[in-house]
């Protein structure tokens, strides 16, 4: 069957990071009226800003530090709109444009960056309990929490002095001003608020995704060969993980073992070995041309699941 509970919960977590993006072009469409077309970059600048902090070591900070780049995002917008009187559809383009510059100097010029083995929002979170309920619905009951959080600090904040005064701009921007209230200082206050929540979004979106990759890579390999291929390659290492198998029942999947070898490439055997799992010994990296299943290394892994092996690589 193709829907399952698990793609169904998946869908649902990533939903709920999404609405944060919703949230953001309510703010902006509905209540401000303005057309803001900077979500994108912004959405992606929050997630730059998210996985590089993250890296570090701080998960936690990272959700206010990409939710002040998302400020600043919003700041620029709104500036070029209310100060240059530049249209608000342009004025979303412009900076649309120039954050795919700033998002890659921000990753350090690379076009991905890992985060396998780094401690995420998510995985401090998991670790508060060892319970499999808990080890399993932590992710869904996190992002519930922050997103009916972000709801109602909104619901809140429209409801106050400056909250109304931005509603009361999208509604009427002469009428405000009548009122003695500058309504480009209201625009540039919601654009501001508006891109927080996208930059919010792309912070977990990025989060999310290693915590759930990590989360199957423990699934499948099992905890003593995920812990020995995180100890072998370090925290920040990329753990080509074979989500080709992520699709098959239990039944079909490879032995763990050999989905365990497929981590360093043996000049032998052509596929991935690591020296600390079984006595494969890594010898440099694999020919262009492999030779025969028959020359492949006397490992009592690689020996007992060949038809596994060639069917991965």
């Amino acid at each position: 069957m193709f829907l399952t509970a698990t793609i169904v919960q998946t869908a649902v977590e990533t939903g709920l990071i999404y609405s944060l993006v919703a949230l953001s072009l309510f703010l902006s469409f509905t209540i401000l009226d303005v057309c803001d077309l900077s979500t994108d970059g912004c959405y992606t600048l929050g997630c730059a800003v998210g996985v590089m902090v993250a890296l570090t070591g701080h998960p936690i900070l990272a959700l206010p530090a990409s939710m002040a780049a998302g400020v600043l995002s919003g700041f620029i917008t709104g500036i070029l709109q209310t100060t240059f009187k530049v249209p608000s559809i342009l004025a979303g383009i412009i900076v649309n444009t120039g954050l795919y510059t700033i998002n890659l100097m921000v990753m350090g010029f690379k076009s991905n960056v890992a985060l396998f083995g780094t401690d995420t929002v998510f995985s401090l979170f998991r670790e508060l309990s060892e319970s499999a309920f808990w080890q399993e619905w932590s992710t869904l009951i996190l992002l519930i929490i922050l997103v009916t959080a972000a709801t109602l600090i909104l619901h809140w904040f429209l409801a106050t002095r400056v909250g109304l005064s931005i509603r009361a701009t999208g509604d009427s921007p002469a009428m405000v001003r009548a009122s003695s209230i500058s309504p480009g200082f209201m625009i540039v206050l919601g654009l501001c608020i508006s891109n927080a929540f996208t930059g919010l979004a792309g912070s977990l979106i990025g989060q999310y995704h290693c915590a759930r990759l990590a989360h199957h890579r423990h699934d499948l390999l099992g905890p003593q060969y995920s812990h020995a291929v995180e100890d072998h390659f370090g925290r920040h290492r990329l753990d080509p993980l074979p989500l080709y198998h992520l699709h098959r029942a239990p039944s079909e999947r490879p032995d763990r073992g050999v989905q365990a070898c497929l981590r360093r490439h043996c000049r032998r055997c052509h596929h991935g070995t690591a020296d600390q799992i079984h006595g494969c010994r890594p010898l440099g990296p694999p020919r262009r041309n492999p030779p025969a299943p028959k020359r492949y290394c006397g490992c009592a892994l690689c020996g007992e699941n060949r038809e596994h092996i060639r069917e991965i690589l």
